[in-house]
């Protein structure tokens, strides 16, 4: 019996010495990334041209482009192109749908922004379109150039005015440098000054594609000697369908040369007063005013 029992034991203490080992697992460090080899290794966002497959200019929020990799293996977004890169309201796609230039804020150069066309229906391609109730603002244009008021006759660059149009916004004579420009200065009482603004919406819009700006000052409201209000101005729109600006002004000095009610100032385009009119003559002699000051901007 004692012998069957060391017989079982010795076998017992035989298949434990004889069992596998338990396996060891040796934790090896991740090889290193090296930058340069074309390999996307852990780390690293890009590797020469390896790239992460989700990884482009627009998953990272730009319009376009093409995405890069630097030297060091850091992405390289310079060539991406941002969404509104010039500020000016409109995204880049729809710069391209307009024709518009992504990188300027106003392509046409008439001082109102891609966006703001767009937006309101007019070309931001043509310094000669520009959104109902807004008007061209060239005055830095103007001051780059130099403009200064010389004088007030004939050949002279007219000392800047400011005047207040029908919507209550400043409006300057310089910020319209580029244009010819057809100032008509009359009052609300005068007679002429109504028969003149019968036909001057007419008179604009055969123009406007050409780069003509109408702007009629109203020095005086219904009662000569007295300045014309908001409520006159206003009033006068909307008797004559007038889509041009129409102003007031609250300096009279400014027009202290006016002696005859109405006088139509043209300038040409580098603000030139090119003639002086008094009273209304007609349909006929102004636009034949307006034919020679285009005619004198253009050659």
């Amino acid at each position: 019996m004692r012998a069957t029992l060391f017989a079982a034991f010795g076998c017992l203490l035989l298949a434990a010495a004889c069992a596998d080992p338990e396996p060891t697992i040796i934790q090896e460090d991740p090889p290193e990334a090296v930058c340069g080899n074309g390999t996307l290794e852990l780390g690293e966002v890009c590797d020469g041209a390896t790239l992460a497959a989700q990884d482009s200019c627009v998953s990272r929020g730009f319009a376009d482009g093409q995405i890069g990799c630097t030297s060091d293996c850091q992405l390289d977004v310079t060539a991406c192109i941002v969404q509104d890169e010039d500020q000016d309201g409109l995204l880049y796609h729809d710069e391209l749908a307009a024709g518009s230039d992504p990188t300027l804020y106003d392509t046409d150069g008439d001082g109102l922004s891609d966006g703001i066309e767009v937006t309101n229906g007019s070309d931001p391609l043509n310094a000669y379109s520009w959104p109902p109730g807004m008007w061209p603002n060239r005055l830095e244009a103007a001051q780059a150039a130099g403009l200064t008021g010389e004088g007030t006759a004939v050949g002279q660059v007219r000392p800047n005015f400011v005047v207040t149009d029908q919507f209550g916004e400043a409006l300057s004579l310089h910020q319209l440098y580029g244009y010819v420009v057809v100032v008509s200065v009359g009052a609300v009482w005068c007679g002429p000054c109504n028969l003149a603004a019968q036909t001057s919406e007419a008179a604009f819009q055969k123009f406007v594609s050409q780069g003509v700006v109408f702007v009629e000052v109203l020095i005086d409201g219904p009662n000569p000697g007295k300045a014309a209000t908001a409520s006159d101005i206003e009033k006068w729109v909307l008797k004559y369908g007038l889509t041009f600006p129409v102003a007031r002004t609250d300096n009279q000095q400014d027009f202290f040369d006016i002696s005859s009610l109405p006088t139509f100032l043209i300038f040409d385009r580098d603000m030139q007063l090119n003639s002086i009119s008094e009273g209304w003559g007609g349909d006929a002699a102004l636009e034949a005013d307006i034919n020679n000051a285009i005619f004198f901007s253009d050659n």
